[in-house]
């Protein structure tokens, strides 16, 4: 990122977030329906901090969880709480727009600027110590395959693996479907 201009904004961790959550639910709680009275409760912003955290690395935004809410097969109950959790992810989101970029944010920064570094043509990539990706660590593996020289990932398995051996490695095994298959879509070997 440095190589290619993308850490001019303030990068804001765990504990930044949590901060600015815990602002956002104070200000906004006469709004909240389900979690009203919560702000004062550090292990809400706590919880709040890490669906946040997830929802971020597996590509989902505020109006998703509008789109569940919509689809929640008539529970108000389950409604309300998405749309009070999609109300704190949209303030939270439109708080950092500009000024800082969210840590889980960072490897979409890094994705985008593959294309854009000269230190990863002709460079070769090992990835080893995972069980499995998130969508955006899988986005910067497509990156990576189509501009680095080669990329290899190390995952524990067996290939024909039965059985309750075969349950051990299915999370390997799908994972490695799934990096074949974005290979494929970028006609990557």
């Amino acid at each position: 990122l440095s190589e290619t201009g993308g850490v001019t904004r303030t990068h804001i961790d765990r504990l930044g977030r949590h901060m600015l959550l815990s602002r956002i639910i104070r200000r906004e709680r006469e709004r909240l329906r389900m979690f009203q009275g919560m702000e004062r409760s550090g292990t809400f912003v706590e919880m709040v901090n890490d669906l946040i955290s997830e929802l971020k690395q597996y590509n989902a935004v505020p109006e998703d969880l509008e789109a569940i809410a919509e689809k929640s097969g008539g529970n108000p109950i389950l409604a309300q709480k998405l749309e009070d959790i999609r109300l704190i992810y949209s303030c939270y989101e439109k708080e950092i727009a500009g000024k800082y970029v969210d840590s889980e944010d960072y490897m979409k920064l890094l994705a985008d600027a593959v294309s854009r570094s000269e230190l990863v043509k002709g460079a070769s990539f090992w990835v080893t110590g995972f069980h499995s990706f998130t969508p955006k660590t899988l986005d910067l593996l497509e990156e990576l395959l189509v501009y680095a020289a080669d990329v290899n990932v190390i995952l524990t398995g067996q290939e024909k693996a039965t059985g309750r051996d075969g349950d051990l490695f299915r999370l390997s095994r799908d994972m490695m479907n799934r990096l074949e298959q974005r290979a494929e879509r970028k006609n990557c070997s």
